[in-house]
């Protein structure tokens, strides 16, 4: 019962036996101390728009000026990157960069959601795009380990920043 709290709320859980209803702890009040005693808990189940499946890959179509010019689409992207996040590997050859895991995005505490993001330009001799990727993992408390999977918050966000930087205006 204990990990179906981070779905559906305390209160929900004791429903469903009907304990609460049967020997009165509603009206007495114990419930609802229950869950303020509680809420702290809750909150650290982590982020609503956590999904817990592998991420995909999105695609940028570059920009009128960085088509063909990989120099200059590289540097902008990891320019980009390093703005705000540690990169751990960059390998302008084959058009690959990852950063290092950034714990506490999203505005969450670093030891709840962490997340990492992932640039491969699939042409280095003819560059006209660039495909992102962002992983994120999040700590489950219950089962004490780190869940893989992806935020669509975070991913929103990641690709708005690239597609501004590095994107065409379509209109």
């Amino acid at each position: 019962m204990l990990l179906e709290m981070c779905s559906s709320s305390l209160h929900d859980a004791i429903h469903k036996r009907g304990y609460a209803v049967k020997t009165g702890l509603i009206r007495r009040g114990v419930v609802p101390a229950l869950l303020a005693a509680i809420l702290p808990l809750l909150t650290a189940c982590g982020s609503s728009s956590f999904v817990k499946r592998p991420a995909g890959w999105k695609t940028i179509e570059l920009r009128d000026d960085l088509r063909g010019n990989y120099d200059k689409a590289w540097q902008t992207a990891i320019d980009t990157l390093g703005r705000s996040y540690d990169l751990e590997i960059i390998d302008k050859d084959s058009g690959y960069a990852r950063t290092a895991w950034k714990f506490g995005i999203l505005g969450e505490s670093p030891d709840v959601l962490a997340g990492r993001i992932t640039l491969k330009f699939p042409d280095v001799s003819d560059v006209d795009r660039v495909d992102v990727r962002t992983d994120v993992q999040q700590y489950n408390i219950w089962t004490e380990q780190w869940e893989q999977g992806f935020d669509t918050v975070f991913e929103r966000e990641i690709f708005g920043d690239l597609s501004g930087r590095l994107g065409r205006v379509v209109q």
